[in-house]
């Protein structure tokens, strides 16, 4: 167990390392137990409007999971963004980091987590902080998920605004094809750029 939690530590370091911009949440409230790890590789799709015309960005992403105790989790998380077609711009960088804590896990019921993390990624305008609140259902018929991720940029929201606030929502369903692994189909809302980014993500646990 020690060393696949080494090996999954070397793999989520180097992805941080990639460029990346961290558009999709793709967390729900489930939270890893102590010793526990998670892998998760997803796509995301944002539309931008860039001098009245629109252009398309496909945003892979990665993220990798730890507990620390039971129902304490480290996530990390990294992407990339890439123009569909011959669009002027290029790649940027991001690379956040979260610690998740479970709240409430009831089956049959609901789960609800909490999360602090922050990081640097062109969502957050560059440096910043934030907290996320996750909503499960634990109902079978209904596996919808909801988080709420509010951010403070560091330095602040564009040029002329030194301080501000915005917010990601995202909501989704969680298809549960084994104990290892997990489908997430997300759609998330930038509050401040006004955009929606639908995605996928599997996600293995081990």
């Amino acid at each position: 167990m020690k060393r696949k939690l080494g090996f999954l530590m070397l793999l989520g370091i180097s992805s941080l390392l990639l460029s990346g911009c961290y558009f999709n949440l793709f967390q729900t409230a489930k939270t890893l137990d102590r010793g526990r790890a998670l892998l998760g590789i997803g796509l995301g799709v944002v539309p931008m409007a860039i001098e009245g015309e629109t252009a398309v960005f496909i945003t892979p992403q990665a993220q990798l999971g730890v507990g620390l105790a039971d129902g304490v989790q480290l996530t990390l998380k990294a992407g990339a963004l890439a123009a569909l077609g011959n669009e002027p711009m290029g790649q940027f960088g991001a690379a956040v980091g979260e610690l998740k804590f479970r709240l409430f896990d009831e089956p049959g019921a609901f789960a609800f987590a909490l999360g602090f993390g922050g990081g640097w990624s062109v969502t957050y305008f560059g440096w910043g902080i934030h907290g996320s609140l996750y909503f499960d259902s634990n109902v079978g018929f209904l596996p919808v998920y909801l988080a709420w991720r509010p951010f403070v940029p560091l330095g602040g929201i564009g040029e002329d605004s030194p301080g501000g606030f915005a917010s990601v929502l995202s909501g989704g369903l969680r298809l549960v094809f084994s104990e290892r692994a997990t489908l997430l189909l997300e759609l998330d809302y930038h509050t401040l750029w006004q955009l929606l980014s639908p995605g996928m993500s599997l996600v293995f646990t081990f």
